[in-house]
């Protein structure tokens, strides 16, 4: 059983490795109430400037474009680092997820796919229209979600493709699926 298309523009080759990154369609809908807010007060304080005259088009000169295209800059640096600041890496025995390449703080998890226990999948309504998702994977080894791979396209194509490398030729696994949760247990 192979990768079907979609999983394929998902998971990005990278190496010997496959990788997958953050939704762009996701974060640009996470950061519309910031570019909006940064709309309107740009438009107006443009507004205000208008109206003081001579004196209001020197001060938007001096103080507000200035300040804009800081706003700019700034959104576009925030937009950069959410798609590049986690990377999910999938190897041949398993896979890791590393967040905070961008920030202070990096932090590296690696699951095997021998050891993982239990993948779901979270969306709400706008995220199933348009493809992406929460894939949360847990091991036995702790009673939380020890990988959150959050608003990556394609998350039942990714669980599926998963669920492929974990099983692999082995026959005696089988996989339940029920409300976007998946278990894999040994058949007996």
């Amino acid at each position: 059983m192979g990768i079907d298309s979609t999983i394929k523009q998902s998971i990005k080759r990278v190496c010997s490795r496959q990788c997958v990154r953050p939704s762009l369609v996701a974060i640009a809908i996470g950061m519309f109430p910031w570019i909006a807010l940064f709309g309107v007060l740009s438009f107006s304080s443009l507004m205000i400037a208008q109206n003081f005259g001579s004196l209001g088009e020197s001060f938007s000169q001096q103080v507000i474009w200035p300040v804009i295209h800081v706003g700019r800059i700034l959104l576009l640096l925030e937009f950069v680092r959410r798609y590049f600041d986690p990377i999910y890496v999938f190897a041949a025995k398993g896979m890791s997820a590393r967040h905070g390449r961008l920030s202070l703080k990096l932090q590296a998890v690696t699951v095997r796919y021998a050891d993982i226990r239990e993948m779901r999948v979270e969306q709400n309504i706008l995220g199933r229209f348009l493809c992406y998702g929460t894939v949360l994977i847990a091991t036995a080894s702790s009673n939380k979600y020890e990988i959150q791979m959050k608003i990556v396209s394609n998350p039942h194509g990714i669980i599926r493709w998963i669920s492929e490398e974990k099983l692999g030729k082995k026959k005696n696994q089988i996989i339940k699926r029920g409300d976007d949760k998946i278990e894999i247990t040994s058949e007996a």
